[in-house]
């Protein structure tokens, strides 16, 4: 989780109350990633989220920070706490997601 933007996807499951489960992947000295993320992702890229579709209780494994956070917000964010028809609200939610990645 350190140095990802694991934590905002984290912030986001915790948020919206989401049932969660953390799996810890270790990269190397060079923080490249190891072979058992890249079965999950062929370039290694983190954080990812599974889900599972509760028709067809298919798995995906969604990777990049951006999409997560939009697959979360309109597959399970049913009360629309950071609401998505109220402009400055989602305006904020957009500029919170995209400073994590631009400027932390």
């Amino acid at each position: 989780l350190n140095k990802s933007g694991a934590f905002t996807v984290l912030w986001l499951l915790d948020h919206l109350r989401l049932d969660h489960e953390i799996i810890p992947y270790r990269r190397d000295a060079g923080f490249r990633a190891l072979e058992e993320l890249k079965k999950l992702h062929p370039l290694g890229r983190s954080p990812l989220l599974e889900s599972e579709d509760r028709q067809t209780a298919k798995k995906k494994i969604l990777p990049e920070l951006e999409y997560i956070f939009q697959y979360v917000l309109k597959h399970f964010d049913k009360t629309d706490s950071l609401d998505k028809e109220d402009n400055d609200k989602s305006e904020e939610s957009q500029w919170y997601l995209y400073y994590v990645e631009g400027s932390l």
